[in-house]
């Protein structure tokens, strides 16, 4: 009978000799270093905390810089931080603003307490 293959071809104008340069990227999600890449690519890599299926990822442009750069999918790295983050996402009604209040108030001291550090992630 007949056989049938596939061949996928790749090809590269000009532009994709550009690279981006290897990076380390520091956010609140973590700290990501990059690898120098190809221009054009997605590249990705687990997330430092979360769902171990959960993927931080960098695009390098195809002029040869990093763009949008995607931890979206990533918890924050300090307890106070995902505290914070969670108090900003939530619905507040007038009648909720002193819980809120006592909430966040609460996460800060228990993070100054823990000895954990603030950094402009935290408060920014």
């Amino acid at each position: 009978g007949n056989q049938t293959k596939t061949v996928h071809v790749e090809v590269r104008t000009p532009e994709v000799l550009l690279a981006c340069p290897a990076v380390t990227n520091r956010t609140a999600k973590g700290i990501y270093n990059w690898d120098e890449s190809m221009a054009g690519l997605l590249v990705s890599q687990p997330c430092q905390r979360g769902d171990k299926l959960a993927m931080a990822t960098h695009r390098c442009g195809m002029d040869g810089r990093w763009k949008n750069l995607n931890t979206s999918l990533c918890i924050f790295m300090k307890d106070v931080t995902r505290k914070l983050a969670k108090f900003a996402k939530s619905n507040v009604d007038s009648l909720d603003v002193p819980k809120l209040i006592y909430d966040v108030n609460n996460a800060l001291v228990t993070a100054s307490h823990s000895g954990e550090e603030m950094d402009s992630y935290d408060i920014s």
